[in-house]
């Protein structure tokens, strides 16, 4: 046995100090002049399979670097392969030789070196008669095809002669296989090759039927079914006549019951993909009712059960009463559900609906359960990407259905009625709160007269997911809190013996929390008394899973109490006690889900640490868990995991050293991973959990101007630049999002106390951040220009909005520096409005009707481009602000007046202008003329939502106009005086005192004579103190500001005294503007120079903690 064969032999043993030690000699040998003629003799010669397999492996990753290799060696290589592989007896080792020969043949080709006669034995084989060499051939040119494709792109058009024939023929499937492998390869390097396409297309669709029927192996499936995908999406012209036709063949795979499910099933993924990707061809081809159609049918046959991927629920189910026994690749039930999200999430809501209905509606009422249950699912599973269609069309109807559901008498429909009820409560809010008293009064109801709930299982999972969901989306919880308090802790006295059950309860907790906020505190006390054993890190349970899940949800609900109870409950003691927990927990748990919570809990305190929080422990964990690769495996093709750093990583890190340096980057991007064909990423997701949980953290963190955050940040900022191509796309949303919030401390921190430093290191700080500035416009445009996915392009406008809110001033002052950054952001802006960023496009088709065929979701990646619009205002000044806004008005202007334009695109559109309007200095007259007589007819419209935005949208282009609507003043006064008379809207009432603030100082302004003043400042004290929109306290304090000498206001005095009280005691200071406690303690300040007597007995007279923070605040 040579030396070579010895070490590759030791790497196959079980003991992993000799692993380590083979892979050190084997990276040296790697470097070795003996390495290729050495590994060559080993796959000639061995007789262990296993070393010959390795023996290629190995030499695949030295024929990378061809133009190092000697002559000689590549002799032996070219010379002598082909004769290898006919000799190799062992299939596995055969392929392999074969990737290795399809490796030489790429290499050599780019170094100029041709290799005749490898395609003249690959072409004697496919032409052989005998079908093993023909089937041979075609197998080892597919295998070159994917090592190779670009550099056989010379002999496309013989090549796919040669498919044609055999596709005609069809005498062997597994060839006509292997053809399909290799077109699935080469057709994204095809170009010239239009006339050969045009005969091999229709053959490959109907070899791809026959195979598909004939062979459903899994390997077979997915190939033919990548094949059929890459069609698709490299948006070859000629594909799209046969777009119809894939998604007919897709449909009798789909509605063929003698297909295995997991055929089936990857037939209704092919299916999401055409509808993603070929929305226009499948809606211009009347697809919409056959794809319904085939899906509901299924969902009406099959009793699996509703896979939601809710980790409570698997992880509930695990060893309860009942088991998930259906996996991914077998439940068709949940794959169909998946096919109409996809329909929901692409197609125009109202031409799905209208065809969804016409299945759902005889099926609610069926005496088979089966059907009601497939309605129930159909309209929960489109509720989110048709909302806002549902909310102004089938609100009442979606609720009937859904109560009726859940009083069923079949299990299975209640439990898909509560996740309805889930699906209904996150999507469409408010509207929903109108029939809280009826959704609510049963869920309470159920908590009592069903036992059932008492036990374990889906259904109960199912109801708390449904009360939990129900309850933190609903505005108005408050009514509703005292009898659902009294059910649920008297249900949780019951409920000692099931921790599964406990934490249920406690889940539930949370949610309402977050629902009623600080008006929680009477049920405070009790609650933490009940978790209290829970939250010592001492008595932390890591090994029995129920009871470590239960203290998780425990330290939760302690992370919500933080977010939304006061400093009046939530003392300093409990404070140091859950930031005791937090540092032990991240300092010696390993746990990534007791991690997890520890972040989560710790998000909670930064609002209430604020600058205070000791982030010399907390920063290195929550940089290692950014860094951290746990959980990140690689999958080989037969399920196998391997640890993700092996001595192939470690060879694959020397052997880039060695790399030919005129390789360009393309082909290192390439070339990564050629040892891995077979291999796949898998994160594992409480891995996920834990990375997501610091991240959102660390965004918490950021909001406060922490000194101690600088000595982290540029380690923190490359880790997240990082995390911005990561796998797991809501790590890449939230990543966006915390860089955002790091610059904009950088902002905060380091430039707005320029003056403070000399000038060299002004200048440090001015290029860093100025770096990190273009870093996240490079990465930010190149997401929104670039990537396929709608939910991250909207996240990265988002981060594109906090980063310009917070940095606008500084970058409003050195305009000369950042106009192309501005320029990039405000074409990106305009571009989306124009259907042309990538996740936009369908098929490239011109189409003049291409808004009639947006999905709602198409119309929301609008709103988060328009909702940049007022941060780009507060960083231009008005004549480059003006450049942009007037392109962007035009599309806003066209989508408020389009007769199908819904609730939530009008209000939009006058919010965004609304908002837009605010941060401009002075709007022009004409300007401002146009946008009333768009607006003002809205004012007295049902709708609440476009209503409440028109009052404010009014107000601000009267006071932001330079009184060009002076004429209009009193008329509007006039219009909101009636309003109020009958408003119950409570963001509306907020609305209308703003805009009444404003109109008053504008009126002051122009020295309206006709309005009564009096009249006018009693009703904006008539509408305090607000109830929902406390960004109007900003407005009525600068109202205040600006009118407090005048005689008029001095009979508020008091009133405005306690409201700046009641300011000044909440702790949030997220929910007000930045300014409004300011000018809220300006004036409690004026009334006591001014008015100190006076002051002094309305403190006596006031409740005593008020007083307090009154006179904290004069002090």
């Amino acid at each position: 046995m040579s030396y070579i064969e010895s070490i590759l032999q030791k790497l196959l043993t079980p003991d992993s100090n000799v692993i380590k030690q083979a892979t050190k000699q084997l990276l040296d040998y790697f470097v070795s002049e003996k390495c290729v003629i050495g590994l060559f003799d080993v796959l000639k010669n061995s007789q262990d399979a296993h070393n010959r397999k390795f023996a290629a492996t190995l030499l695949r990753k030295k024929v990378k670097n061809w133009k190092l290799l000697h002559d000689n060696e590549k002799t032996a290589l070219k010379g002598e392969i082909i004769e290898v592989l006919l000799k190799e007896q062992d299939e596995s080792v055969r392929k392999q030789i074969t990737w290795l020969i399809a490796s030489i043949y790429k290499y050599s080709v780019k170094s100029k070196q041709e290799w005749p006669q490898l395609l003249l034995f690959i072409n004697e084989l496919i032409m052989s008669p005998t079908p093993e060499q023909n089937m041979s051939g075609v197998f080892i040119l597919s295998i070159i095809t994917e090592e190779a494709a670009e550099q056989l792109k010379p002999h496309y058009v013989n090549l796919l002669n040669i498919f044609c024939t055999i596709l005609t023929q069809l005498n062997n499937l597994k060839s006509a296989f292997y053809v399909i492998s290799s077109l699935k390869n080469m057709i994204p390097f095809t170009s010239d090759e239009t006339k050969e396409l045009q005969k091999v297309l229709p053959l490959s669709l109907n070899a791809s039927v026959q195979i598909i029927k004939t062979d459903q192996q899994e390997e077979t499936i997915t190939s033919v079914f990548d094949f059929l995908q890459i069609l698709v999406e490299y948006d070859i012209p000629l594909v799209s006549g046969y777009i119809k036709t894939m998604a007919e063949m897709t449909l009798s795979f789909i509605s063929d019951n003698t297909l295995l499910n997991p055929t089936r099933i990857c037939s209704m993924n092919f299916l999401n993909i055409l509808i993603e990707t070929q929305k226009s061809n499948l809606l211009k081809n009347e697809m919409i009712r056959p794809i319904v159609n085939a899906v509901f049918a299924i969902m009406c046959q099959s009793n699996d059960p509703l896979q939601t991927k809710s980790d409570i629920e698997i992880d509930m189910l695990d060893d309860g009463d009942e088991k998930e026994i259906v996996d991914d690749t077998e439940n068709i039930f949940t794959a169909a559900t998946q096919v109409l999200d996809y329909c929901a999430l692409y197609f125009p809501a109202k031409k799905l609906i209208k065809i969804l209905i016409e299945y759902v509606s005889p099926s609610v009422t069926s005496d088979n359960p089966l059907h009601r249950r497939a309605a129930l699912a159909a309209l929960a599973i489109t509720c989110e990407g048709c909302a806002d269609y549902y909310k102004n069309h089938y609100l009442e109807v979606l609720t009937d259905v859904c109560v009726k559901g859940m009083q069923d008498s079949d299990d299975t429909v209640v439990q898909i009625s509560y996740f309805a009820l889930c699906q209904f409560s996150e999507f469409l809010q408010p509207n929903l709160g109108n029939f809280s008293n009826r959704i609510m009064n049963l869920l309470i109801n159920s908590i009592d007269s069903k036992p059932e709930l008492r036990q374990i299982s889906r259904l109960t999972v199912r109801f708390y997911d449904a009360l939990q969901s129900f309850c933190e989306n609903l505005e108005d919880l408050e009514e509703h809190l005292p009898t659902l308090m009294s059910k649920l802790t008297t249900l949780e006295l019951q409920s000692n013996s099931s921790l599964k059950l406990q934490r249920l309860i406690i889940s539930t907790f949370s949610s309402i929390v977050c629902s009623v906020k600080s008006k929680y505190s009477d049920y405070f006390d009790y609650t933490v008394n009940l978790i209290k054993p829970y939250l010592s890190y001492n008595q932390l349970q890591t090994t029995h899973n129920d009871t470590k899940m239960l203290q998780i949800e425990c330290v939760d609900l302690m992370g919500v109490f933080a977010k939304f109870i006061g400093k009046d409950k939530f003392t300093d003691d409990i404070v140091q006690n859950c930031l005791l927990f937090v540092t032990n927990a991240l300092t010696n748990e390993a746990d990534p889900e007791i991690r997890s919570a520890a972040y989560d809990l710790l998000a909670g305190l930064a609002s209430k640490l604020k600058e205070k929080l000791p982030l010399n422990v907390i920063m290195p964990q929550i940089i290692d868990s950014l860094k951290n690769e746990e959980g990140i495996n690689v999958i080989d093709q037969d399920d196998k995991k391997h640890d993700a750093f092996s001595a192939f990583d470690e060879i694959d890190l020397q052997d880039e050293e060695l790399e030919d340096e005129e390789d360009d980057d393309e082909d290192e991007e390439n070339d990564e991973g050629d040892s891995d064909d077979s291999q796949k990423l898998i994160v594992e997701n409480e891995y996920v959990t834990e990375k997501l949980s610091a991240i959102i953290c660390l965004q918490e963190i950021l909001k406060f101007t922490n000194p101690q955050i600088y000595d982290y940040y540029d380690e923190c900022f490359q880790e997240l630049k990082t995390l911005l191509n990561f796998v797991h796309l809501n790590i890449r949303k939230e990543s966006y999002l915390a860089v955002a919030y790091m610059i904009s401390y950088f902002h905060d921190f380091c430039i707005g106390n320029l003056s403070s430093v000399n000038e060299t290191e002004r200048q440090i700080l001015m290029t860093k951040f100025v770096t990190n500035l273009k870093d996240f416009k490079t990465k930010s445009a190149k997401a929104i220009e670039m990537d396929s996915n709608r939910e991250l392009v909207m996240s990265v406008f988002d981060s594109i909005k906090v980063l310009l809110s917070r940095c606008a001033p500084f970058i409003k002052l050195h305009l000369a520096e950042f106009g192309q950054f501005l320029e990039s952001f405000g074409n990106l802006i305009i571009e989306t409005f124009q259907n042309k960023i990538y996740c936009q496009m369908v098929n490239n088709e011109e189409t003049t009707n291409l808004e009639d065929n947006e999905a709602e979701y198409d119309y929301m990646l609008k709103e988060y481009a328009g909702d940049v619009l007022p941060s780009l205002a507060l960083c231009l000044n008005n004549d480059l602000f003006d450049n942009y806004f007037e392109k962007v008005l035009v599309y806003l202007i066209r989508l408020l007046n389009k007769s199908e334009s819904t609730t939530a695109e009008k209000s939009f559109v006058i919010g965004v202008v609304g908002e837009t309007c605010a941060n401009i200095e002075n709007i022009k007259s004409i300007r401002a003329q146009q946008l009333f007589s768009e607006f003002y007819k809205y004012m007295a419209i049902n709708e609440c939502e476009i209503r409440s935005n028109t009052i404010y949208t009014i107000g601000v282009l009267c006071s932001q106009s330079a009184n060009a609507l002076s004429q209009y003043y009193p008329q509007i006064i006039t219009d909101l005086y009636q309003l109020v008379k009958k408003e119950k809207n409570k963001q509306t009432l907020d609305n209308i005192c703003g805009s009444l603030c404003r109109l008053c100082l504008c009126c002051f302004s122009a020295n309206v004579q006709t309005v009564d003043f009096e009249l006018l400042v009693k009703t904006i004290f008539d509408l305090t103190p607000l109830r929902v929109d406390m960004d109007e306290y900003h407005t009525l304090y600068t109202f205040i500001s600006q009118t407090a000498s005048n005689k008029i206001l001095m009979n508020y005095y008091q009133k405005i005294v306690e409201i700046s009280g009641h300011l000044m005691s909440n702790t949030h200071e997220e929910e007000f503007k930045s300014g409004t406690k300011e000018m809220a303690v300006q004036f409690l300040k004026y009334v006591d120079q001014n008015y100190k007597e006076e002051l002094n007995i309305l403190l006596n007279e006031i409740k005593t903690d008020l007083a307090n923070t009154i006179r904290a605040c004069l002090a």
